[in-house]
């Protein structure tokens, strides 16, 4: 699947416009999703140098590398349907704002549900592929 994945107060808690501690469970997540075969975009309203910033923070706890794209679409999706909108497309996005989204008391994303909710939807359009 292509995952987005928001960055301040999913992946960091929210300091805007410096960046914080990692939420607990984001970097291993990742990094899980990532070995799962995922495509992941890094998909936040950072950009210029506070963009860097978090390329930076991301690369300093080792998954810079998981992302296959940052604020934009994946090159795969351009080829395939010739425009590039400012929305990216995806499978799947993970937002701390998102309507639904499981939060911790500190207002941050809750990762050990976010892997529950990826392995459901993996397994839905495994199914429904199949139909």
């Amino acid at each position: 699947m292509i995952i987005a994945i928001d960055f301040d107060g999913t992946i960091a808690h929210n300091a805007w416009p410096s960046i914080g501690e990692p939420v607990e469970g984001a970097i291993e997540t990742i990094g899980n999703l990532y070995a799962e075969g995922h495509m992941l975009v890094l998909w936040t309203c950072r950009s210029g140098g506070p963009l860097d910033w978090a390329c930076r923070w991301l690369d300093y706890h080792g998954v810079l590398d998981c992302f296959a794209a940052f604020n934009r679409n994946l090159s795969s999706a351009l080829e395939q349907y010739g425009t590039d909108p400012r929305k990216i497309g995806a499978d799947l996005y993970i937002d701390d704002a998102a309507l639904g989204a499981q939060l911790n008391d500190d207002g941050t994303l809750v990762w050990s549900y976010v892997l529950e909710m990826v392995a459901d939807r993996a397994e839905a359009m495994m199914e429904a592929s199949d139909a």
